[in-house]
This record gives structure tokens, C-alpha cells and sequence, in this order.
């Protein structure tokens, strides 16, 4: 699966862009590009206060700095900074009003497929429950498809199954 297939790639958020071509530095853009991205954290953050006011924002913040941290450097084919994926799964998981676990997991999807984290990482920092998810969708993405609708198919059934993977996990 290549990770610009992933339903939140293409909801029109995918557009970000530095203004490398307005003349800035390098170090101007990626100034810009960071309080961009701190923007729409915090927009993130204020969603899933108005949706589950009782949910525990911390985990996902600490979801988020885990996955700053393992994912710093690495770019995606846009040029943009990788990160911007798991925050767009994020985004789409608070805008389905999923709960700080699902959209924890949402931001550390890719970080056991990724990079050197691994499942235990995860289950030792954010609990059994977000690493049981991660563990899930980490598997679903070693599916093979024939063709790209499958895999777009997929893509969406995936975003479904955060919701239906935690659901049987604490009903277990």
C-alpha cells in the first residue's frame, strides 16, 4: 500500500503547500509549514473537545509528539513534510467524532511500519488498547490489491475499522 492512497490524502486538505516559489528561505517555509501544522493540531484538539468533551486530549497529544519525533525527516512525494498524513487520518477520525483512542492510533498508524518504534512502544506509552488498533491497521496494510480501487476501497474500509477494532477490543 503506498501511503498517499489513504482516503485522507485526497480530502482537499492534500494542498498544503510551502511558498518556496514567493522567494522565502528554506528555513522561512518550514517556519510557515510548522505553525501551519501546529494550527491544525490545535484545531484538531478543539474538535475533539466539542465532540467528547470527557476524552482525554493528552493522549493524543502525546500521540502527536510521538509521531513528530519518529517521523522527523521523513518527506512524502509531494515534498511535503510526512507527518501531515498521520494528522489528516486524525482530522478525518475527529470529523467521524471517534474517540482520543481511535485518533491516538490514527496518529501512530505508520509509526511501527515506518520507523524503529515498535508495537510494545506503542503499548508501553499509550496503552494495550491503541497498540491493539495499530497492530490491526499495521496488518491490513500487508494486503496485497489487484488494482487501485481495491486499494482505495480498503483505504476507506480501514478508517472504518479504527471504530469497529476498538469497539470489540474494550467490549473483550
Amino acid at each position: 500500500m503506498k501511503h498517499g492512497d489513504c482516503p485522507a490524502t485526497h480530502s482537499g486538505r492534500g494542498t498544503w503547500r510551502g511558498p518556496v516559489a514567493a522567494g522565502k528561505t528554506q528555513a522561512a517555509v518550514r517556519e510557515v509549514d510548522q505553525q501551519a501544522i501546529d494550527r491544525r493540531l490545535e484545531a484538531l484538539l478543539k474538535q475533539v473537545h466539542a465532540n467528547r468533551p470527557s476524552d482525554d486530549i493528552s493522549l493524543i497529544r502525546k500521540a502527536w509528539e510521538f509521531s513528530v519525533q519518529h517521523h522527523r525527516g521523513q518527506m512524502r512525494a509531494s515534498g511535503e513534510p510526512y507527518i501531515i498524513h498521520p494528522l489528516e487520518v486524525a482530522e478525518v477520525l475527529a470529523e467521524m467524532k471517534m474517540d482520543s483512542t481511535s485518533i491516538a492510533a490514527g496518529l501512530l498508524h505508520d509509526s511501527v511500519e515506518d520507523t524503529p518504534a515498535t508495537n510494545e512502544e506503542i503499548a508501553a506509552g499509550f496503552g494495550d488498547q491503541v497498540a491493539h488498533i495499530v497492530e490491526g491497521v499495521t496488518n491490513i496494510d500487508k494486503i496485497e490489491f489487484a488494482n487501485r480501487e481495491d486499494r482505495q476501497a480498503e483505504n476507506v474500509r480501514k478508517m472504518f475499522s479504527f471504530h469497529s477494532l476498538y469497539g470489540a477490543i474494550t467490549n473483550s
